[in-house]
């Protein structure tokens, strides 16, 4: 077992505290891409990938198949339908973009114009 550390791998900090403004920046940056950029990045596509089971089964019956009768191994239709509406669902935008907010939590007067801007 690795030693226990006050440090996460790629954050820039020491004894718990921020050395500098611009590593701060650096990790809200980080943490803003990540949950917006690349969630929409995976997340959006998944139906033109997955919407068609031949191409991704969630199962397949007995063993993976060897040769091209792929048809055999697939599940019923009922499955594979259920795996295009998951997929759909997973697949729609229903989510606002960045700093289009549902309900405004921001009244800080800086803040406010940084959003507005």
């Amino acid at each position: 077992m690795a030693p226990a550390s006050d440090a996460l791998d790629g954050v820039p900090f020491k004894d718990g505290k921020f050395s500098s403004t611009e590593d701060l920046i650096l990790v809200f940056t980080s943490v803003i891409y990540t949950s917006s950029v690349v969630h929409a990045a995976v997340n959006f596509p998944q139906y033109d990938t997955y919407g068609f089971p031949p191409n991704y089964p969630t199962k397949i019956k007995g063993s993976p198949p060897k040769n091209k009768e792929v048809v055999r191994s697939l599940l019923d239709r009922a499955s594979s339908l259920h795996t295009m509406v998951v997929m759909t669902i997973l697949s729609e935008r229903c989510t606002n973009a960045l700093g289009d907010f549902e309900v405004n939590y921001i009244y800080d007067p800086p803040a406010v114009a940084i959003v507005e801007e």
